[in-house]
């Protein structure tokens, strides 16, 4: 039976045009791409952050559930690697705002979008720099003591 997860991720995959020089899939449980050169298996967190610092200046996730995030942005953002998703993740717009430019609904869409930050520097610079600052806001207790105090007010 195919997962939620697994639905997302063969709408996206069999649509990307890149080869295995451009491309490099990890993770569990895509038996369906078995033999797609450009899948690589699974790979533990420090091997796979790893690999995209040496080699990648984007990145891609679906989260494990709908709605849920992933600590992988958090690593991408860090080593300014301009980290995209779909809308399915971090839903409330926590730490990627909803309808950002770096959410993308489909392979033609992240595909389009990556070709048109590699054409643009400046705008490659701008995301970067957001990312860090988010990775700051995120990373300094701000936003969970804003969320903490928010909950209590709430409650009063």
């Amino acid at each position: 039976m195919t997962n939620w997860r697994e639905k997302q991720f063969n709408r996206l995959i069999d649509s990307l045009p890149w080869g295995p020089e451009d491309l490099k899939i990890y993770g569990d449980g895509w038996k369906q791409i078995d033999t797609d050169p450009r899948y690589l298996g699974p790979i533990k967190g420090a091997d796979l952050y790893q690999q995209a610092l040496t080699r990648g200046k984007y990145s891609f996730a679906l989260p494990i559930h709908p709605g849920w995030a992933t600590p992988k942005l958090f690593h991408m953002w860090k080593n300014d690697i301009v980290f995209f998703t779909d809308h399915n993740m971090d839903r409330d717009g926590h730490y990627i705002p909803v309808g950002h430019f770096t959410r993308v609904d489909s392979a033609e869409e992240l595909y389009q979008k990556i070709m048109y930050v590699e054409s643009n520097r400046e705008l490659y610079e701008q995301l970067s720099l957001w990312q860090r600052d988010l990775l700051m806001r995120y990373s300094s207790g701000d936003q969970f003591n804003d969320l903490v105090i928010d909950r209590i007010s709430n409650l009063i």
